[in-house]
């Protein structure tokens, strides 16, 4: 599908703040709602847009009562003794605290990007990981500033 300078305008405005009306994208667009109303299915339809969403800026244990905790980000970097990235998926699959997996190339298997409460929660995934027998070693990158997150 080809995107003219309209949906591009369309999906920047939703992505910065997905509850914008049609009306409002209208008005910004210079289009009328029915035709932000046809694009907007269009691209939902083709696959463009793929879900709305909400960027919540607050930590996780806000909503459990412990307001007021920093949640640490981090990525581990795993290589294995015997690739089995499926067997590593399944174990941590159910994980709270994880974010994304990825099979990863180069000098790495597997990538694991998780979001702690401290760094006694990070510590303790560290050490069930170290513990798994697939796993021969971690390297563990401390996400310090986040300049761009679209998931």
């Amino acid at each position: 599908m080809k995107l003219d300078a309209t949906d591009r305008l369309l999906l920047r405005l939703l992505e910065q703040d997905a509850s914008r009306s049609q009306k409002e994208l209208a008005h910004i667009a210079g289009i009328s709602r029915e035709a932000v109303r046809r694009r907007i299915a269009r691209l939902k339809r083709d696959g463009i847009i793929r879900r709305f969403t909400v960027d919540v800026a607050l930590p996780k244990d806000v909503e459990k009562g412990k307001i007021g905790t920093q949640m640490l980000t981090a990525l581990f970097l795993l290589r294995f003794r015997h690739v089995d990235c499926a067997r590593m998926a399944a174990f941590v699959r159910d994980w709270p605290e994880l974010l994304a997996a990825w099979t990863v190339s180069g000098e790495h298997d597997f990538a694991l990007l998780v979001e702690a409460a401290n760094m006694d929660e990070l510590m303790r995934l560290h050490g069930k990981l170290e513990r798994h027998p697939s796993v021969a070693g971690i390297t563990t990158l401390h996400l310090t500033r986040t300049w761009l997150r679209r998931f």
